[in-house]
């Protein structure tokens, strides 16, 4: 009998020993190492939602880099077409240049005033509008030619906005103008540019009235 109550108060003790153990277990080892294994899963979602969005983002820029190119293309003819300034001179040269290569007898250029477009609209970066400069062109030479020169005008690298063109012309032939008509035309057109800079005549450089002399015609004759 004594030995069975010993045995039985000696699985009573281990058996309480065990629960201790495994309590102690429970509560210092496996809830801490629980919540220390659920804080690390839930970062690695946050490091794996950050590194797909890192790699999205890069994807985008990688899109952006292959794009590169042609908006610098586009923005160098951007440029061209609609200058920094006026440039009146290389505008004047480029004209020049296509009348010689059309094969025209004349040209006469007058540029007028750069002025502001109106009226300004501001943008939703803050720019104003384009201002506009006046251009009129009087040029003679034979019929295709002149249509050449008309041509290679509108496919001149500045922009140019051809308003009117008024034609005549005389020939040996009689109705619509032909080859081997002489034509004269007369062009009001404008090209455009980002800025006038001060002191460019039609722009005061301070608040004092200025008054500015008009615009000289450039007359040009083609060799031959």
């Amino acid at each position: 009998m004594k030995s069975m109550m010993r045995r039985r108060m000696i699985f009573a003790v281990a058996l309480l020993v065990g629960v201790v153990f495994v309590g102690a277990f429970i509560f210092l080892i496996w809830l801490p190492k629980g919540k220390e294994i659920s804080s690390a899963n839930l970062q690695l979602a946050s490091l794996q939602s950050e590194q797909a969005s890192a790699r999205a983002e890069v994807a985008t820029l990688e899109a952006f880099k292959a794009q590169l190119p042609t908006a610098k293309a586009e923005l160098a003819r951007l440029t061209t077409a609609i200058p920094q300034y006026p440039q009146l001179a290389d505008f004047i040269l480029m004209v020049n240049q296509i009348s010689n290569e059309s094969g025209i007898s004349f040209i006469a250029i007058s540029p007028a005033q750069p002025a502001p477009q109106a009226p300004q609209v501001p943008s939703a970066a803050g720019s104003s509008l384009p201002a506009a400069v006046s251009v009129g062109i009087q040029i003679k030479g034979g019929y295709f030619q002149v249509l050449d020169f008309l041509n290679r005008l509108d496919n001149l690298p500045r922009l140019v906005v051809t308003s009117s063109v008024s034609l005549s012309g005389s020939g040996t032939q009689t109705g619509p103008l032909v080859n081997g008509s002489q034509v004269s035309a007369s062009l009001q057109a404008r090209i455009y540019t980002q800025n006038i800079p001060a002191g460019t005549p039609g722009v005061p450089i301070s608040s004092t009235t200025t008054t500015t002399a008009p615009a000289r015609a450039t007359t040009t004759t083609a060799a031959g």
